[in-house]
């Protein structure tokens, strides 16, 4: 019993993808950006909302639908046919202060390209763009982009055009995530910022929207005693809980199950809830619906 229930544990902590309106609306705006042709003035996205509110899941899922494949080539010399690699998608996270090698080390791993610390700045540009084309990179994620304004104002804008380089010359399209303060950080590019659209990733409001989230995180939460999430008690009560934010919201529900599991209880109640003691690093007060 004791291994049944470590199983179903891990069960529990593994990462489970969940279809809700904003997710597929976001989805459906990547893969329009993915269809767009290869120009000089390549379209961009940036996606905003609070941390921990979906961005990075959605762009995980996203990368996962197109992974990398061979294909093959002939080689116009030799008429050899060889195998090439496609990436029509990489992501990558900002490095936390807005550096030039810093992000071409970032961009290098992703692509498992080799390199040294010490090869000039300008060489490892020119690697990356020379990848980028030969791999076919349509979009690259930038996830934290946000991290731009730790740099000086002159660092931020260097920064920035170095972006727009290189999406320029490798015609990629930039997908950049972050909190809403990512927006401040390219409207200092004036000439960048109006190559993205933006989107918004809202904190979730108290209505049917949320009570369906919660109704399938109970599905695939399985335990043997039904919790009835979509209780009113109960759904408000996480609400609060998590201040409307999707990551916090499947954290609660995986705690309270595994102490339900332990317990021998076997189901989410406001009792289990109440007896985490769960600190949220989100302000809880909330004005929701009564």
């Amino acid at each position: 019993m004791k291994t049944e229930n470590n199983d179903r544990i891990d069960a529990i902590l593994k990462d489970k993808w969940i279809n809700y309106p904003k997710s597929k609306q976001v989805l459906d705006a990547l893969e329009m950006l993915l269809k767009f042709p290869k120009n000089h003035r390549m379209q961009n996205l940036l996606i905003m909302g609070e941390s921990n509110n979906g961005k990075t899941t959605i762009a995980r899922r996203f990368l996962n639908q197109h992974k990398p494949y061979l294909e093959t080539l002939v080689d116009q010399d030799t008429n050899t046919p060889y195998e090439s690699v496609v990436r029509p998608v990489i992501m990558i996270q900002c490095p936390h202060i807005p550096h030039e090698k810093s992000f071409y080390y970032n961009v290098l791993d992703q692509l498992n390209l080799p390199y040294r610390k010490n090869t000039k700045a300008e060489f490892l540009k020119q690697t990356i763009i020379n990848a980028l084309k030969d791999m076919k990179v349509k979009i690259m994620i930038m996830d934290e982009i946000h991290h731009v304004l730790s740099g000086s104002a002159s660092k931020q804008r260097e920064f920035l055009n170095l972006i727009k380089y290189i999406s320029n010359e490798a015609q990629v399209s930039i997908v950049a995530l972050g909190t809403s303060e990512a927006s401040f950080a390219l409207k200092s590019e004036r000439q960048l910022d109006t190559r993205f659209d933006k989107m918004v990733i809202p904190k979730w409001q108290y209505n049917d929207n949320f009570l369906k989230l919660l109704l399938t995180i109970e599905r695939i939460i399985s335990l043997n005693n039904q919790s009835n999430l979509t209780n009113k008690e109960i759904s408000k009560l996480l609400f609060k809980m998590s201040n409307g934010i999707i990551g916090e919201v499947f954290k609660i529900i995986r705690l309270a199950s595994i102490k339900a599991i332990e317990s021998g209880e076997e189901r989410v109640s406001v009792k289990g809830l109440t007896a985490l003691n769960y600190t949220s690093p989100f302000d809880n007060n909330i004005n929701y619906i009564s």
